[in-house]
C-alpha cells in the first residue's frame, strides 16, 4: 500500500516492480539525478512489525545544469521476514515528489 497527499491505494508487488524502471526515468527527466538514505529512526510495532521514518536527500539538477539539494521524506511500515530480512508493507510520501522537484527547477 502506498499513501501520501492524495489519498492511498494498494499496488501489486508485481505491478510495482514493473513500473520502478519508468518511475526512475519520469524522475530523471524532471531533474533528480541522485538519491540518498539520510536518516531512519525506526519503532518496534511488537516483534513481527516495525515503524519506520526516513529522511532522503535528493540531489535536482535544474535547466541550467545547476544542483539543488531537496529534502524528503517517508514513514514505512516494516514487516520482519524469515532470516531477519524486512519487506515493505506499507509506504507512506509526506509530499508529492514530482512536486517537490518541479518546485526547485527555478
Amino acid at each position: 500500500m502506498f499513501a501520501g497527499p492524495n489519498g492511498a491505494r494498494t499496488v501489486r508487488k508485481e505491478d510495482f516492480l514493473k513500473i520502478i524502471p519508468k518511475m526512475k526515468a519520469y524522475f530523471a527527466s524532471i531533474g533528480l539525478s541522485e538519491t540518498c538514505l539520510h536518516s531512519v529512526e525506526t519503532v518496534a510495532v511488537d516483534s513481527k512489525y516495525l515503524l519506520a521514518k526516513a529522511g532522503w536527500k535528493m540531489t535536482v539538477r535544474d535547466q541550467n545544469g545547476d544542483c539543488r539539494q531537496l529534502d524528503a521524506f517517508a514513514t514505512y511500515v516494516l514487516e520482519r521476514k524469515d532470516a531477519d530480512t524486512l519487506c515493505i508493507v506499507m509506504q507512506i510520501d509526506h509530499q508529492d515528489l514530482a512536486t517537490l522537484i518541479r518546485n526547485h527547477q527555478n
